[in-house]
């Protein structure tokens, strides 16, 4: 019910607008009465769907430093009774859009999101702290850069206080995308890539064992972006896998390689995603599967940046570069900015991971680190560390 709710108001521009005023004003005089003066931090990852992401890291090594001690934790979720948290002393689970959601915005000192809090509406106090920390160094234009398409709008753009980036290539971008100052982007690197620099081995056996892999076999992982022009009769984003595993054998690869699938974050419906490949959709932290895996396939994706961190091979699977450049827009050409091997039909991306020297390939992803100036660890603690300062 309130899928299909929220679907009528994204796909009814009138009926949005009236709601979105109507709630805003409701929202914003409730404000008048709630103090938002409580040391109180409000969460929310991917709109509620997910605890993790940059802003779990973050929640975490608050828990444990000494200058949050007597800060109250929020974490909103649509469903809350899915996640279990590390603590229960000083973190409160709530519904997200629900009375207690919209109470705890209001009163909360400081709000941290990896995409959105305000769930289209426009209500936060002037002196409530807006931190996002996005999910992933865009090429594809983001926010306020996206030019007219099919994908929606608030009616006034969402306003951020500051942003965190992983390095200088996405710090000139959120300025223009996100209306917010430059003095106000912040380079931490992102946190939740932390995590990958430590007990490598451990990790990948664990991915091995809970997928039933033989470990003779190196894992190629297939993680791509959403399409805007991919979509359901109720709006939402549908997976199009475009990788047959019987090719795969007819190429060789399944010799030596295991091929794992992850659609994006925004995919609701993740059915038939990998069609005979190993689906790893539901795996709650991409950052492990990064570890585990001995090549990236990807097209438009942040993973490429996380995944260079960590120098290993990089593939571009760019079947749909022209329609997306049509239909989205890229802040860079794709073609010239992205030094990995680049591949337009299925056969052709086989054949290229088949016959690539491997050792180059590491060398190209480490060349591409210091040229987009990305931050490889450390994130977290520089992250909480400019939180401290503006809230303590």
């Amino acid at each position: 019910m309130k899928r299909k709710l929220i679907t009528l108001l994204k796909n009814n521009r009138v009926l949005y607008k009236f709601y979105y005023y109507l709630m805003s004003s409701l929202l914003w005089a409730l404000g008048l009465i709630v103090s938002n003066k409580h040391k109180e931090i409000l969460f929310v990852c991917y709109g509620g769907r997910k605890y993790g992401d940059n802003v779990r890291p973050i929640y975490e090594r608050m828990l444990k430093d000494e200058r949050f001690l007597d800060w109250k934790f929020i974490w909103a979720f649509r469903d809350e009774k899915q996640f279990r948290l590390p603590d229960k002393k000083r973190t409160v689970k709530c519904r997200i859009d629900s009375f207690t959601f919209y109470y705890y915005t209001l009163r909360s000192r400081c709000w941290i999101t990896n995409v959105s809090v305000q769930r289209g509406l426009n209500f936060k106090h002037k002196s409530t702290i807006y931190i996002n920390t996005w999910h992933g160094v865009p090429l594809k234009r983001i926010g306020n850069d996206i030019r007219e398409n099919e994908s929606f709008k608030a009616v006034k753009p969402e306003r951020f206080d500051y942003f965190f980036v992983e390095g200088n290539y996405d710090k000139q971008i959120m300025p223009s995308a996100f209306l917010v100052p430059e003095d106000h982007v912040y380079v931490t690197g992102y946190p939740r890539n932390d995590c990958m620099f430590s007990g490598n081995i451990e990790t990948r056996n664990k991915i091995f064992e809970k997928y039933g892999l033989p470990k003779d076999k190196k894992l190629i992982l297939y993680a791509p972006t959403y399409r805007d022009y991919n979509k359901d009769k109720e709006g939402s984003f549908m997976f199009d896998l475009r990788l047959n595993p019987d090719t795969f054998m007819e190429e060789g690869l399944s010799d030596d390689f295991i091929l794992m699938v992850r659609a994006h974050g925004a995919i609701e419906d993740g059915e038939n995603v990998s069609r005979g490949f190993v689906d790893v959709t539901d795996y709650p932290d991409i950052e492990d599967l990064l570890v585990a895996c001995d090549v990236l396939i990807s097209d438009f994706s942040g993973a490429i940046f996380d995944y260079s961190l960590l120098g290993k091979p990089i593939v571009c699977f760019l079947y749909d570069i022209n329609t997306y450049k049509k239909k989205r827009g890229f802040y860079v050409d794709i073609e010239t900015f992205l030094p990995f091997i680049k591949c337009y039909s299925e056969r052709q991306l086989y054949k290229e991971i088949k016959n690539m020297s491997y050792e180059k390939e590491c060398k190209v992803s480490r060349d591409f680190v210091k040229k987009c100036g990305l931050i490889r660890d450390g994130a977290t603690g520089h992250a909480v560390d400019k939180i401290a300062s503006l809230l303590i």
